[in-house]
């Protein structure tokens, strides 16, 4: 059997498989060391803070007015990705 003949989805198979299982370890790690950046940085918040961020995690937006700190009701949203 030649190249041009040869079966190769057996290999095929078997290298795909070794290529997710590498990604899915490397997608859990950097979910691991997000978790542990975030908790870090929320701790460096104020109560305050930690309040909008808490807010923000089911809203688009957010009054001054949810959280109580201005006599004047400003909206303001996440900034977006880039």
């Amino acid at each position: 059997m030649g190249r041009v003949a040869a079966d190769l989805s057996g290999w095929v198979e078997y290298f795909c498989l070794g290529v997710a299982d590498a990604f899915a370890n490397v997608r859990a790690r950097a979910a691991e060391a997000a978790s542990k950046d975030q908790e870090t940085q929320l701790r460096k918040l104020d109560a305050r803070q930690r309040q909008v961020a808490t807010l923000f995690e089911t809203e688009p937006y957010v009054t001054t007015k949810q959280n109580g700190t201005a006599k004047k009701n400003r909206k303001y949203g996440l900034a977006q990705e880039t």
